[in-house]
């Protein structure tokens, strides 16, 4: 199933404050660090994750593939947080997911993906061979307030386990906590086999339990690879969540579905899936990171998953092996900003990128001379200041010009239409408008007209579940969705 959305981008400067959740070869090209995207399951504009980061967007991977993608966002890594989800692409699949989250295992089959190969400027994201739910990947990257508890870089024996102080206090079900493997061989900073993996017998990756107010025990298995270090960072009191579930029994084998009515903000939010382990057992995990993901051991199925993400529900999944663990918890935090350079240089408010497509040319469309395309946009509050255009557009050429259009909700004009030329070839085409001050409320249209007898370029076309805002011009409804966007400031 492929999820339309429509995102806001937060283009000054922001950074941030939800520290701790940190949760073949081809090159996928950059976004520009401000380029953190929203990705709600409804066609309603949405705020992004902060400027300060980077997101890939939805990027299609094959199964076996791995993709490098670069986000230059510089400085030191060890001040990252990262953040990987998946799409499950089938119509009766499960939606976005962290099903299999580091690889799952079982007879040889392999399933899930992971990220690897973390620098300053890169980070790679592998699928596994046999994959069926992370047909897209979507990966962040952003730089959180510090931790309150940073173990730095720890070295850590095959087989060993070690218990780590942090004496944070206070209630430890509250914390927000995260794990990075690094190793010297060709994985570099990764989360590969987050969870632990068992293959062939014996276990592969690392994972953290048994946190409390002053220690969590964290287990590297014996055949890891993966793990050579680990860096655990806490965060005691994080933000204040938008939902919480509470801690909830689940059975094994059970499916969970949490309403949390977040609506369509929950494609820029944090999503934390906590487990706990209630067998009161001497080798009992407390709360744990065991099998995240779910994993194959010994013949059972183990841990769990999140899936069919959406704006009011998402589904908690336990695999159906053995008695633990007992309970789980799903808490949703909202994008929250912190403006890091002065005010008096940036004293405005931020930029918000509205669109109704998924950023996926299926198809491609031209027109007529006089004839064109538009698409329908709602400004997100009272009144805003139209400052951008953008058009996914194919050039041939390079020669031949658009002629830009706003208009009303009547279809008048809102300015004197102008020509551009885009240059030849397949991408963007960002048109400023600031110098218009094309202010807009409710509903208006972006598009543009072909001015002479060419039919070039043509305009991008994103043929999955359409949201009914494409216009051909003159004025007909169009059954998919124009690759059109507007670039919006509040006022």
């Amino acid at each position: 199933m492929k999820h339309k959305h429509t995102w806001m981008l937060v283009s000054i400067v922001l950074l941030a404050v939800l520290a701790g959740l940190f949760l073949a070869q081809s090159t996928v090209a950059s976004q520009p660090p401000e380029s953190m995207i929203a990705e709600p399951e409804s066609g309603a504009a949405q705020l992004a994750v902060a400027a300060s980061g980077w997101s890939s967007n939805w990027v299609a991977i094959n199964q076996g593939e791995t993709i490098t993608l670069t986000h230059n966002l510089g400085g030191d890594v060890d001040d990252y947080a990262v953040e990987l989800w998946f799409r499950d692409t089938d119509v009766d699949g499960i939606g976005i997911n962290t099903f299999a989250y580091g690889g799952f295992e079982n007879a040889n089959v392999w399933q899930g993906a992971y990220w690897s190969n973390l620098t300053n400027t890169t980070i790679n994201v592998h699928r596994f061979a046999n994959d069926e739910t992370a047909d897209h990947i979507r990966l962040r990257i952003w730089i959180p307030d510090a931790p309150d508890h940073d173990s730095g870089w720890q070295p850590m024996a095959q087989g060993g386990a070690f218990t780590l102080t942090h004496n944070l206090g206070g209630n430890s079900e509250d914390y927000t906590t995260n794990l990075w493997f690094k190793t010297t061989h060709v994985y570099g900073i990764n989360n590969r086999y987050f969870g632990s993996v068992e293959i062939g017998g014996g276990g592969h990756g690392a994972h953290w339990q048994e946190l409390n107010d002053a220690t969590i025990k964290v287990v590297r298995w014996a055949n890891d690879t993966v793990a050579t270090d680990i860096r655990v960072r806490i965060v005691k009191n994080p933000p204040a969540t938008i939902y919480d579930s509470g801690w909830q029994d689940i059975a094994a084998g059970e499916l969970i579905t949490f309403t949390h009515n977040v609506g369509p903000n929950i494609g820029a939010a944090r999503v934390r899936l906590q487990w706990r382990d209630t067998s009161g057992l001497p080798t009992s995990f407390g709360q744990n990171a065991l099998w995240a993901g779910g994993e194959e051991v010994g013949d059972q199925l183990f841990g769990g998953h999140w899936q069919k993400l959406n704006d009011s529900t998402i589904e908690i999944y336990r695999q159906p092996g053995g008695d633990r663990p007992a309970q789980v918890r799903v808490r949703i935090w909202a994008s929250e900003y912190k403006i890091y350079l002065p005010l008096a240089l940036r004293n405005y408010a931020p930029e918000v990128e509205l669109a109704y497509d998924d950023g996926a040319a299926e198809s491609w469309q031209s027109h007529n001379e006089n004839s064109g395309f538009a698409v329908l946009f709602t400004t997100p509050g009272a009144v805003a200041q139209l400052v951008r255009a953008r058009y996914y557009l194919d050039g041939a050429t390079g020669a031949n010009p658009i002629e830009v259009h706003v208009w009303d909700d009547a279809h008048a004009d809102l300015s004197t239409p102008f020509e551009v030329t885009p240059p030849a070839g397949e991408g963007w085409l960002d048109v400023d408008l600031s110098g218009y001050n094309l202010m807009v409320s409710g509903d208006f249209y972006v598009g543009f007209l072909y001015p002479g007898g060419a039919n070039d370029p043509s305009l991008g076309v994103d043929t999955t579940l359409p949201d009914g805002r494409s216009y051909e011009v003159p004025w007909q409804a169009f059954g998919n969705d124009y690759i059109v966007r507007a670039v919006v400031v509040s006022q």
